[in-house]
């Protein structure tokens, strides 16, 4: 069998359940990295430090995390026996919620 194309995108249904696992992985670290870009933003930004443009920009970075939070949801909670601890799943994205929700 050839190798994929650059860019080619594998089915989900024919992804294994480790390959499964690291797509997951790799998105909660996306969102994470995002959020922690947001929180540094809101310090500084009560620090006086950043201009407002780059405060413009965070809501484009809460769009971008809300995306990838959705893809995110879409690959486990779809999966329930991909994650053995489905409720830490839920109390994460729980808690991406309630952070979106208070830095407006």
């Amino acid at each position: 069998m050839p190798p994929p194309q650059e860019g080619a995108t594998t089915p989900v249904d024919e992804l294994t359940r480790e390959e499964l696992k690291q797509v997951c992985s790799e998105l909660e670290q996306e969102i994470r990295d995002l959020m922690g870009f947001i929180t540094t933003l809101d310090g500084r930004y009560k620090e006086h430090a950043i201009p407002m443009e780059l405060l413009r920009h965070k809501k484009d970075v809460a769009k971008e995390i809300k995306r990838k939070r959705g893809e995110w949801r879409d690959f486990i909670l779809c999966r329930p026996n991909l994650y053995e601890n489905e409720q830490g799943v839920k109390q994460f994205l729980d808690k991406i919620n309630d952070s979106l929700r208070n830095s407006g």
